[in-house]
């Protein structure tokens, strides 16, 4: 495993300190109409790119990783570390509905 640079650990830390305190937010601010809530949430990730931010911090520090496959190996170090990532569930359309409806 190779060291980040301090500025790229700064960049990195900045940007969950952003995406943290922005959640934070919404939450408070719109916490009781869900819809308002959802669109702010849709309003910040597109108007501040946050999208493209989270894929440059994530290009940081997969930098740090090896992809190279050792050996007899079928998976890179990155791909072994996050081998076990619970991916958050996107709902299906029947779920989000019926999750809207009861707000």
């Amino acid at each position: 495993m190779r060291t980040l640079p301090e500025k790229e650990a700064v960049q990195a830390m900045c940007f969950v300190e952003k995406l943290v305190v922005c959640l934070d937010q919404i939450g408070s601010t719109y916490q009781d109409n869900k819809a308002e809530q959802a669109a702010a949430l849709s309003y910040m990730f597109e108007a501040n790119k946050v999208f493209k931010e989270a894929s440059v911090v994530r290009m940081i520090l997969s930098n740090m990783f090896s992809y190279e496959l050792e050996g007899e190996e079928d998976q890179s170090e990155v791909e072994k570390l996050c081998a076990d990532i619970a991916y958050y569930k996107l709902p299906s359309p029947e779920e989000l509905t019926e999750w809207l409806s009861n707000k």
